[in-house]
Parts: C-alpha cells; sequence; structure tokens
C-alpha cells in the first residue's frame, strides 16, 4: 500500500547531534515490516566515536550493559585507536554497536557506563562521567573543551537489515545476503580523528588557562 501524496517515511531516529544513514520506507506495509525488525532487534547499526580518555589497548572489546531510565540497554565497544592528548591524557576512537535503542544510548553509556565522554558532549554528559572516570584514571575528570567546531564526535556509519524480497535486490535475496548501507566517513569521523581532535587539545588547554 503506498503512501500517495506523503513521500517516505523514516523509519527510526538519530540523535539530534548525530549523522549518519537512515532507513526510509515508501509504503505502510514495508514501514511495518522495517520497525518489526527494529523491534525485533535483528537490525545491526554501527557508529563511530572519539572519546575521551583510555578504556583499553587497541582491539580491546567490551560490554556496557547498565539499564537506562529503568530500560535494560547494550552497546558493544571495539577500541580501534588510542592516541596521546595534553588535557585528558588521551583520545580514543572506538566502533559502537547498540543492541538495544534507548534515548542517547551510546551517549550515556560512554559517560556513565565508561567514564568516557565523547568529544565534545554536554557538560552534563562529563558530570555523569566523573565517578567512573576517577575509578579509572585515579584523578578528576578533567574540564569539557570544545574542539573540531564543537560538533558532537559521534556518528552513524553503517546499518544493516536481514534480506528480504522487499528489503534487498534480488541478487542478495536470493544469495541469503543482509542489505547493508554505508556512509562515508567525514573529515571529523576519519580514523585520523582521534589524532586531530588531540592536535587541538594543546591550544584549547593553554586558552580555557
Amino acid at each position: 500500500e503506498a503512501m500517495p501524496g506523503r513521500g517516505v517515511k523514516v523509519c527510526h531516529r538519530l540523535d539530534f547531534r548525530v549523522c549518519g544513514p537512515v532507513v526510509v520506507a515508501s509504503s505502510q506495509e514495508m514501514m511495518r515490516r522495517i520497525k518489526r525488525l527494529f523491534e525485533e532487534r535483528r537490525v545491526a547499526k554501527e557508529y563511530r566515536a572519539i572519546i575521551c580518555g583510555k578504556i583499553g589497548e587497541v582491539g580491546t572489546k567490551l560490554v556496557v550493559a547498565e539499564p537506562l531510565d529503568g530500560m535494560a540497554a547494550e552497546s558493544r565497544v571495539e577500541v580501534l585507536q588510542v592516541v596521546p592528548c595534553p588535557h585528558f591524557g588521551h583520545l580514543t576512537e572506538v566502533a559502537l554497536h547498540p543492541v538495544t535503542g534507548r534515548h542517547q544510548q551510546l551517549r550515556r553509556h560512554c559517560a556513565e557506563g565508561l567514564g568516557a565522554p565523547i568529544v565534545n558532549d554536554e557538560p552534563a554528559m562529563f558530570e555523569k562521567a566523573s565517578q567512573a572516570w576517577f575509578q579509572r584514571e585515579q584523578r578528576p575528570m578533567p574540564k569539557a573543551l570544545r574542539r573540531g567546531g564543537g560538533q558532537l564526535f559521534l556518528q552513524a556509519v553503517h546499518i544493516q537489515l536481514p534480506a528480504t524480497k522487499t528489503t534487498a535486490s534480488r541478487d542478495s535475496a536470493a544469495s541469503g545476503e543482509s542489505s547493508r548501507t554505508t556512509l562515508p566517513l567525514p573529515v571529523h569521523s576519519t580514523s585520523t580523528s582521534a589524532s586531530a581532535a588531540a592536535a587541538t587539545a594543546t591550544g584549547a588547554a593553554s586558552n580555557a588557562g
């Protein structure tokens, strides 16, 4: 059933400070099917972020399963790159895979669960991170600093739906492959962005002092 005059409909949402691919539907039936896939947790999503501090060596994989707002929540984290930073000690690039989809889940799990808020996140997130940060670093949480134009260093980069007759091409559906959408990373979220963010910290810290 098409939706004449109303165009495509967005099937899920991103945080207003996060950019990346989203899935849309051109019919009511497709929207119902796609939303059901999200509800059944059959859609795989990947984000990239730069977080403050060091949570492990490159290749470290973690699971954050702290409930949010009284609901179960789970995020999987992989360390991709760690670079020195004069203000935070280190900055870390991570791949984030949300298993559930709670409000601000990745930002809160990084801050509250890991004690490593995302670069340029709100001051409230840094406050929430302070206790876990102190436990890991054995020093107070440094003051939040804006860098790289102030944009949140978090972006959705991949989304993958199970292959069906209506969500995949004929070839991929025949082979049983999933339908995967990849978004090229912009400058602020490339694999060198942890280094770039750290490079601005000296000047930012000097200005703050």
